[in-house]
């Protein structure tokens, strides 16, 4: 069976890799050491989960891309991503990125993926 790779962000921690491992099922979870105060919020059955903007979603998938498997797959999620941006809101997320990260967003999206 074929270990499958997952990618999260928690609050409040700072830059640390941790494998969880059960079942043939590796986690790696990556935490930076600054997050961001603003995440949208949604009620579920067991409380409050919080979730990050589609804005920083798509940086965290350039800035990372090698830890989920290359720009390709970072590409391949942009695409269905890129409907729910707006550019507008960009420079909320300027400070928890870099800026190579950035333009490097605004290639995939203007010549990879024609947006």
């Amino acid at each position: 069976m074929k270990k499958r790779q997952y990618f999260l962000r928690l609050e409040n921690a700072t830059k640390i890799w941790f494998k969880i491992i059960k079942d043939e099922v590796g986690v790696k979870v990556f935490v930076p050491s600054q997050m961001p105060k603003r995440f949208h919020k949604i009620n579920t059955e067991t409380g409050t989960m919080l979730y990050s903007c589609p804005e920083l979603t798509a940086v965290d998938l350039v800035q990372y891309a090698s830890k989920i498997g290359g720009y390709q797959r970072a590409a391949t999620v942009l695409s269905e991503l890129c409907e729910r941006l707006d550019i507008a809101k960009m420079k909320d997320v300027i400070p928890y990125t870099t800026i190579s990260s950035i333009r490097r967003l605004g290639f995939i999206l203007e010549f990879v993926l024609d947006e």
